[in-house]
């Protein structure tokens, strides 16, 4: 099952009398709603709303590569290619389900897979704003080195870093 690559505290033989008593309470609905994953699959009301009537594919959202709703490191069948490592200093955002960014190495590697004039790029960089700016732990810096593959200051990415704040030095790009 999922659950069983995650930190003891979450495996099923911890949660699971949760899961059951929030599901006879009605909070989750339980079924079988993606293929090729084995074990039992929940989803809150809302999510089962909108997994049944559709959602907007056009929304972003942004995960950390380790929290349990991030696909990195399944073998589920038709998941996207090259996720990152199901590592803490890995990050994505999606949209439709498809990554549009990948961040590798605590920010140091970027992969954008969104041209620099795509409505969606800029605010599929609002994770590495959030990162900075949060109110519990933000982190200190933001240092980009690479954006696919390229020195981030000299890639067609960094005026879009700029304007959101980012300094240039020495082919990094850096939020203070």
């Amino acid at each position: 099952s999922l659950l069983e690559r995650d930190s003891p505290r979450c495996r099923w033989s911890a949660l699971f009398p949760a899961i059951r008593r929030l599901e006879l309470s009605g909070e989750l609905v339980s079924g079988r709603f993606f293929d090729g994953v084995d074990g039992p699959q929940f989803m809150g009301q809302e999510a089962f709303r909108l997994f049944r009537d559709g959602f907007d594919t056009g929304l972003l959202w942004s995960v950390n590569a380790l929290d349990p709703a991030s696909p990195c490191g399944l073998s589920v069948k038709d998941l996207p290619e090259n996720l990152p490592s199901r590592l803490p200093v890995n990050r994505l955002t999606l949209r439709g389900g498809i990554p549009i960014c990948v961040s590798r190495r605590s920010w140091h590697e970027l992969e954008i897979k969104t041209r620099p004039d795509d409505p969606a790029t800029g605010p599929a960089l609002s994770f590495l704003l959030e990162a900075r700016r949060r109110t519990v732990a933000p982190e200190r810096r933001i240092p980009v080195d690479s954006i696919n593959g390229q020195s981030a200051a000299l890639s067609p990415y960094a005026p879009l870093f700029i304007e959101r704040g980012f300094d240039a030095d020495r082919g990094t790009l850096t939020l203070w």
